[in-house]
């Protein structure tokens, strides 16, 4: 019998006691993570690397793991690090470096859509450090095709492609009803204001719901109750699907700048909800203009509301069935396969 490889997952997945944990990134490795461990050709370990969840507190997890990674990685045949954008230019090419000393083998999973723009603005020595450490691994995983194009000519390693991806549902056209849900971070960044202002001039009978953790610096938390939008509060992971089905249309007009593919809008695609977004970074990779979903000008509160009114009980059923079809490209049994297939490759 062929003897299985022994991964170490390094990465970050939620942890219940602390909400600050809950986020794009941490949600898709626990998935991924979930996947991994009934895959019969290897073993897979993960550590946590930050416990600390306080704004800066990271830095002590960080030096942490520094000192005590090299006494970690030696019983593995492969280290899978996965990486979000406060570790990318110094915390991973440090860990790294012992990885190279042991000669193990590695890959890198890159999080969010902003990776390759990062890397042009570093400096000439700031790039070369990252050529030697992060573009040197046995496979890199990156979530957009802009990033897998930019680093193909750039590093001699597999660049794959790894969209956001969620597990298929069973999942029906429903009638349209004018109800619009936004799920993510209630940051500006994200569209709020938009929202906010697009709502405004809406027939009273079309419902905005939003749900995510509202940051107080920028909205108190009564912001809301004179608005004609509803804020519903946090969302659990595992609430998310059965709250999107309540709903005709996926609301999220980013321009957050670290914007990849969202999770909330594959979470809707898999229960063929089309989406509102915008020409912004990659979103128009995984939502095509009147086809599963409306793109808009980031920031322009006006062409938000005529899209939101554009959905009609006519044209609504072709919107969702085209959004069904085109979660095949993000479903979890053939995305998170290209890990398996890595692993036993490289």
């Amino acid at each position: 019998m062929k003897k299985k490889i022994n991964i170490l997952l390094f990465a970050n997945i939620p942890i219940e006691s602390d909400k600050r944990s809950l986020g794009g990134a941490t949600i898709l490795t626990k998935e991924i993570l979930e996947y991994l461990k009934n895959e019969k050709s290897i073993n897979v370990k993960h550590v946590q690397i930050r416990k600390l969840w306080k704004p800066k507190l990271q830095l002590f997890d960080f030096i942490f793991w520094l000192i005590k990674f090299p006494f970690i990685i030696k019983k593995y045949d492969i280290v899978s690090l996965h990486a979000t954008k406060d570790m990318h230019f110094y915390f991973c090419p440090l860990l790294i470096i012992w990885l190279r000393l042991f000669k193990k083998k590695y890959a890198y999973h890159c999080f969010a859509g902003n990776f390759h723009k990062q890397y042009e603005q570093k400096t000439f020595l700031h790039k070369k450090i990252i050529d030697a450490t992060i573009l040197k691994a046995n496979a890199l995983f990156f979530e957009t095709k802009e990033m897998v194009s930019y680093f193909e000519k750039r590093t001699k390693a597999i660049c794959i492609w790894l969209p956001n991806a969620r597990k298929p549902q069973n999942a029906t056209i429903r009638r349209f009803e004018k109800r619009f849900v936004f799920i993510s971070r209630i940051l500006p960044c994200k569209g709020v204001e938009e929202i906010v202002e697009a709502s405004k001039n809406l027939p009273k009978d079309y419902i905005i719901d939003l749900y995510g953790p509202i940051n107080n610096d920028f909205y108190p938390n009564n912001y809301f109750d004179s608005l004609p939008i509803n804020y519903c509060g946090i969302l659990k992971p595992n609430k998310v699907l059965s709250t999107i089905n309540k709903y005709n249309v996926m609301l999220l007009p980013t321009y957050c700048y670290g914007e990849g593919y969202p999770g909330a809008i594959i979470e809707a695609l898999s229960l063929g909800v089309p989406t509102i977004s915008t020409h912004f970074n990659s979103i128009s990779e995984i939502i095509t203009h009147k086809s599963n979903g409306i793109l808009v000008p980031i920031q322009d509160s006006t062409a938000l509301e005529k899209a939101i009114l554009e959905f009609t009980e006519y044209n609504y059923k072709q919107f969702a069935i085209n959004a069904l079809k085109s979660f095949d490209n993000f479903n979890s049994n053939l995305v998170f396969s290209k890990f398996t297939n890595c692993y036993l490759n490289v």
